[in-house]
């Protein structure tokens, strides 16, 4: 079954299309090569350019599968209890947000206003770095806002249960739209909570 990015169950069906599609480009980048080299009898042939421009893509693609690999997966309990909890708000799963020098696994985003609320389950998340590096991409895009990370499963239900905010909400397709479309202008910024989970999204694997 398909999984978009920002739900439970991406990271797993992503990362096996990944691994298959960068099996797929070496194979053919090395079945290229080979054949090259039994009709010609030598690797100065035509196909073995061909085949090491294969190995481009096929790097890029390796090291995105890599990314994957070491990508965290959510608990399904976790997830099970805080999407009870959220009802129709705007929220996103398992996202593995990536910097340059670190990952950051989280098991849910959502937003309220200008403020996001996140969890991470994975003891190996830096909370303070993370939100820093969220902070920071929110500033380049010119958006401001708080950013709130916990380990504390309870708070964030409670953060959940609490609020009253209209922006927190969605319609039952409207995570698709907020993951396809990362580029709105700031012009175009008509609700800044889908903005700020749409640029969050697109800084996740």
């Amino acid at each position: 079954m398909k999984k978009k990015k920002g739900e439970y169950g991406y990271i797993p069906y992503r990362r096996k299309q990944v691994i298959i599609r960068t099996i797929i480009y070496f194979a053919i980048s090395f079945v290229l090569f080979a054949a090259g080299y039994i009709v010609t009898g030598t690797n100065a042939n035509i196909l073995t350019i061909v085949a090491v421009l294969g190995m481009l893509p096929s790097s890029k693609s390796m090291v995105e599968a890599i990314m994957f690999i070491k990508a965290r997966e959510s608990s399904k309990d976790i997830i099970n209890i805080i999407s009870s909890a959220a009802s129709d708000r705007l929220i996103a799963y398992e996202l593995f947000l990536t910097a340059y020098s670190k990952n950051f696994p989280l098991t849910a985003v959502t937003v309220s206003g200008n403020t996001v609320y996140a969890y991470s389950e994975h003891e190996n998340c830096e909370l303070d770095a993370a939100s820093k590096h969220i902070k920071d991409i929110l500033n380049q895009n010119q958006l401001t806002g708080d950013v709130q990370i916990s380990r504390d499963l309870d708070s964030f239900l409670a953060i959940l249960a609490n609020w009253e905010d209209t922006d927190a909400s969605l319609e039952s397709d409207s995570l698709e739209q907020v993951s396809a479309d990362s580029k709105a202008t700031q012009n175009e910024r008509k609700n800044p909570a889908e903005e700020i989970l749409k640029i969050i999204m697109a800084i996740s694997l």
